[in-house]
């Protein structure tokens, strides 16, 4: 495509001309949708779902009942674990050339030669912070005691209002 204009004026004007190149634009703003050029015979279908399975394969749901393999996670594995450095949230970094080292890093898919499996929307134990939910649970405990008072605070006035009207 080829855009012309003029610029300037008097003496100083001038044709511009600007050429844009528009093969390789795409459109990454437009909504979440995977395209395939290929055809099966298959009806167009829209994406429903992304699952990860225990072996760490992403797989896509689309609303015609097909599912597609859309790619693979992979886990690191190290060979000397105490030698990682811990960053904190439950993460860990390889160790360089100083002290204890954790050799080098092996990546393998998941579910294969002694790699752990790929556990889908569950949260590790190690994840939960213990001193956090304890003190939830006591605010909660205190929340129900005393709205349990209230209940009976309020059932006895309500008695007690009712016998005397019975009087």
């Amino acid at each position: 495509m080829s855009i012309s204009a003029v610029v300037g004026t008097g003496a100083l004007k001038n044709k511009l001309a600007i050429d844009i190149d528009s093969t390789n634009m795409t459109a990454f703003a437009s909504a979440a949708q995977t395209y395939d050029s290929s055809t099966n015979g298959n009806p167009f279908s829209q994406l429903t779902a992304y699952t990860v399975d225990n072996e760490g394969k992403l797989v896509a749901s689309y609303d015609n009942g097909k599912t597609k393999v859309k790619g693979q996670l992979v886990i690191a594995n190290f060979n000397n674990k105490g030698g990682l450095i811990p960053t904190g949230g439950n993460s860990f970094e390889a160790s360089g050339n100083t002290g204890q080292q954790s050799g080098d890093v092996i990546y393998s898919k998941a579910n294969s030669g002694g790699i752990g499996a790929i556990r889908s929307k569950t949260v590790e134990s190690s994840n939960v912070d213990l001193t956090s939910e304890l003190v939830k649970l006591m605010i909660l405990q205190r929340n129900y005691s005393a709205n349990s008072q209230a209940v009976k605070v309020s059932a006895a006035t309500m008695i007690d209002d009712a016998l005397r009207i019975g009087q």
